[in-house]
């Protein structure tokens, strides 16, 4: 399954797995921005899917603080479609150096 799954004009998150110590360092957020800058260069719309545990509250906080809102629920499993406007990229951490492919070569 690809992280992303390129539709006609909406690129949706399928499936994004990190650990909960690498989630707790910021990670998954500086993820999220650079994806959310690519969709918003290529004129495509962004949702996410996300299925609630007890586990991963930690992913669902995250897309919330990256301005994704919830849309509707899917079928009876409770996976939930949330879209971000791409109105609002938060900056990353100035503490963070994140060096893109173009850079690193």
């Amino acid at each position: 399954m690809p992280l992303i799954e390129k539709l006609n004009d909406e690129w949706r998150v399928k499936l994004f797995i990190l650990s909960c110590r690498v989630m707790n360092r910021g990670i998954g957020t500086i993820v999220l921005n650079e994806i959310m800058k690519t969709a918003k260069a290529a004129s495509k719309k962004l949702t996410a899917e996300f299925l609630h545990t007890d586990r991963n509250r930690i992913m669902y906080v995250t897309l919330k603080f990256a301005n994704f809102l919830e849309l509707d629920e899917q079928n009876n499993n409770g996976l939930i479609l949330l879209n971000n406007d791409l109105t609002i990229i938060n900056p990353n951490p100035q503490y963070i150096n994140l060096i893109t492919e173009k850079e690193w070569n």
